[in-house]
């Protein structure tokens, strides 16, 4: 019988299923007072994939709901997930000027 890990219930022999996850993926922006920080998580292999925008629930942050995203990658999608100015990890309060604009 062969192995299943927890990402997939492919076989973790079958090639399709390793996946690669980069975190953080920083990039510049510099009108949003902080950097874009994203998470990357893809197929180990493939071409011409299909890319999910992954966007987080109202406070989270780019490596919430890890589980479902490692699902999407095994099955052959380029998944990214932002972090939004929203994300308690960021530690924005009432008092920051674009809090209004969240």
């Amino acid at each position: 019988m062969p192995a299943f890990d927890a990402v997939t219930p492919r076989a973790s022999t079958t090639p399709a299923n390793q996946i690669l996850s980069v975190k953080p993926v920083v990039l510049s922006a510099p009108g949003r007072g902080d950097d874009l920080q994203v998470r990357v998580t893809a197929p180990a292999d493939g071409t011409d994939l299909p890319v999910i925008v992954f966007a987080h629930g109202f406070g989270l942050a780019m490596d919430s709901y890890d589980p479902l995203v490692d699902f999407w990658a095994a099955n052959g999608f380029v998944v990214v997930q932002p972090t939004f100015l929203d994300s308690l990890t960021l530690g924005l309060t009432p008092a920051d000027p674009r809090y209004p604009n969240i």
